[in-house]
């Protein structure tokens, strides 16, 4: 007869390591699990932190109002989008005009300055301190009971795509001036009288030319199509809101308005100049010129020179009110009539100014919207100064990536 097999005995010994790998095997079960559980529960943390919780943070406080991480990634994804399409427009008319090199140096210089301000440090700098301004505004007129409605910001929407809905704005008419305000003009010679002109030909008229086209007018519903189409491609690519988007059109509108306010506190009549300026490189040039000047010979003379020259430059700057030539405003306004002042280092060059006139003198419309523009920096660097802003470090962190399918 065969032999009965063995029979495996389970000792104590086995039962016990049997024991232990079963807690082992639980323990890396369980720690596989918490494992898990940390990982997801990282994952959805981050998840409602950007969904939920960063959104909300500000990146910057004006005088106890916050700017949030929302309104400042809204406005900078709107910036990047412009900045994006013009720069697809510059490449295309460089591709357009590459056998121009000097016109392909400029277009270079336009692509770098582009993808400068496409830059995150220079984007998100830049948005905050427009976002700031924007919040100093509103504070501002609000004081003044300067407001902004809905149907204001409809307008000025509508009229980005071309589409007035209350019919196209009238052109301003040309302003003529009159005897008073007219830049003095050099005298002109007196014209000789020449020979008869030679009669024309006559021309023989030919074909009526075909009539163009009416053009399809521009109707509500295809605007709204336009606009619909507009908001659906900012939030494909970006990461702005419609309402994002109306906000940028009603921080346009609360600064003309308070330009309009500056201008309405402008002097229509200020303190001028009418002058000359002939600029060289040092100034050892320009006092060779003045000695010139003063042995006689004419200032038209030297403005010939220097014009036509490889360096300097001259021309006549017409009438100024002071500050619009800051280096210049010492010698230009205190240097009396038909004499020349200077010279005076400039940011060109060494000057001098021949005054032709100074009288105090309506301002015209240009000049009017400079003066506002000039009291609307001013008050905005003194509203600057005296409030209380905080711009959180992280702010760096919250600026959208550029959209994939623009990269």
């Amino acid at each position: 007869m065969s032999p009965k097999p063995a029979v495996p005995l389970t000792t104590k010994k086995h039962l016990a390591r049997l024991e232990r790998e079963r807690i082992q095997r639980r323990w890396i079960l369980v720690g596989t699990l918490l494992v898990a559980a940390v990982a997801v529960a990282l994952i959805v943390y981050g998840v409602i932190r950007i969904r939920f919780i960063e959104p909300d943070q500000p990146v910057a406080v004006v005088n106890g109002g916050e700017i949030s991480t929302r309104q400042f990634q809204g406005r900078a994804s709107l910036i990047q989008l412009d900045l994006l399409s013009r720069y697809n427009n510059t490449q295309q008319m460089r591709d357009l005009f590459a056998s121009d090199p000097d016109f392909q140096s400029f277009i270079d210089q336009q692509l770098a300055q582009i993808s400068n301000q496409l830059n995150p440090q220079t984007l998100g700098s830049s948005v905050i301190n427009e976002l700031i301004d924007e919040v100093l505004a509103r504070e501002e007129a609000g004081r003044r009971g300067i407001e902004v409605t809905s149907e204001e910001v409809d307008d000025l929407v509508a009229a980005g795509f071309g589409f007035y809905p209350h019919g196209s704005p009238t052109p301003a008419p040309t302003s003529t001036q009159s005897p008073a305000t007219a830049t003095p003009e050099p005298p002109t010679a007196t014209p000789t009288e020449g020979p008869s002109p030679t009669p024309e030909p006559t021309i023989t008229p030919g074909p009526s030319p075909t009539p163009l086209p009416t053009p399809t007018p521009y109707t509500r519903e295809a605007y709204l199509a336009d606009y619909e189409r507009e908001i659906d491609l900012i939030a494909q690519y970006g990461e702005a809101t419609e309402a994002d988007y109306r906000a940028r059109y009603e921080w346009v509108l609360f600064q003309q308005e308070l330009r309009s306010a500056f201008q309405a506190e402008v002097a229509t009549e200020q303190d001028q100049v009418w002058a000359r300026r002939i600029v060289v490189p040092d100034e050892a040039a320009a006092a060779d010129l003045m000695d010139r000047l003063d042995a006689g010979t004419p200032w038209e003379t030297l403005e010939n020179e220097v014009s036509e020259g490889d360096s300097g430059s001259a021309g006549d700057l017409g009438w100024f009110l002071q500050g619009t030539y800051p280096e210049l405003d010492a010698v230009a306004f205190e240097t009396a009539v038909g004499q020349v002042g200077g010279p005076v280092e400039t940011a060109d060059g060494w000057a001098l100014v021949e005054v032709n006139g100074h009288e105090i003198r309506a301002l015209s419309d240009v000049q009017l919207q400079q003066a506002a523009q000039a009291l609307y920096e001013e008050w905005l660097a003194a509203a600057r100064g005296e409030a209380e802003i905080e711009i959180f470090d992280y702010w760096l962190d919250r600026v959208p990536s550029l959209p994939v399918i623009l990269q």
